[in-house]
């Protein structure tokens, strides 16, 4: 599914959070949401997910305007993993990832349900978290939990605040490496806010830098992410080396203003 925003303004108080953000977001692309702390990615993904609505601008989902859907509608077609996630009930992690199949379910949940909640979790390699309250979770466990949730909704579109923030530096592969092979597979559009600039050019086919609220460059990660812009936008110097065909990015110092 396409994801298609034009000039998109969000404000929590007199300050423009988003201000303007435009872009197309294509069917079968893993996208990476980069850009300082306080420039509006988090805000932005809340908008694609409907939890947020633009005071103006247009969202659309395959050209239907994301303000035309209900919760529901939506839920069916974009999931959402945020930056941190608790419950209030003592839920157990099967029970949290089956809540991935409630916009698909009736009152109760099937056996198709159950069976694609534990086919999830295999694919999170969670399995042995079954029958383990939630909330005893470590940070990275509970962040897995969600992911594997939110596969198991099934969704053309998945949305991904910061998710590997609370990774070690092997689960954020294998995550990304599990998001990659989704996209790959499947052709599931991922959509993912990313703060390190290495794991974002690795993965993703496209990046859109955020600045000052806006969508300042779109596009494929070796040719967006220059010397230049990254001391425009983030203030600091840095070298782009290739390593073996990669782009890499080594922090230098910070630019004095």
């Amino acid at each position: 599914m396409n994801i298609n925003i034009r000039e998109l303004e969000f404000s929590y108080t007199n300050e423009k959070t988003l201000n303007g953000v435009s872009g197309d977001l294509e069917k079968g692309e893993f996208i990476s949401i980069i850009g300082p702390n306080g420039t509006g990615k988090s805000t932005l993904i809340k908008c694609i997910n409907g939890i947020l609505k633009a005071q103006k601008g247009l969202l659309s989902i395959n050209d239907v305007n994301i303000e035309a859907m209900t919760q529901n509608d939506i839920a069916r077609v974009i999931s959402y993993v945020p930056q941190s996630t608790s419950s209030l009930f003592n839920l157990s992690v099967f029970d949290m990832v089956l809540l991935g199949r409630r916009p698909h379910a009736t009152w109760r949940s099937s056996k198709v349900d159950r069976l694609k909640a534990l086919k999830a979790m295999k694919t999170l390699d969670i399995e042995s978290l079954a029958m383990k309250s939630f909330n005893e979770l470590s940070g990275g466990q509970k962040q897995k939990v969600v992911i594997a949730r939110a596969i198991a909704q099934e969704t053309k579109i998945i949305v991904l605040d910061e998710p590997i923030s609370n990774l070690d530096i092997k689960h954020q592969i294998e995550v990304m490496e599990i998001l990659k092979s989704l996209v790959d597979n499947t052709g599931v559009t991922a959509i993912s806010v990313v703060h390190d600039l290495n794991i974002a050019i690795k993965y993703s086919n496209k990046i859109m830098v955020m600045h000052k609220g806006k969508a300042v460059a779109i596009g494929d990660p070796k040719i967006v992410l220059t010397k230049e812009m990254i001391a425009s936008v983030y203030g600091v110097e840095v070298t782009c080396s290739n390593v073996e065909d990669n782009l890499v990015i080594i922090p230098q110092k910070i630019i004095c203003s």
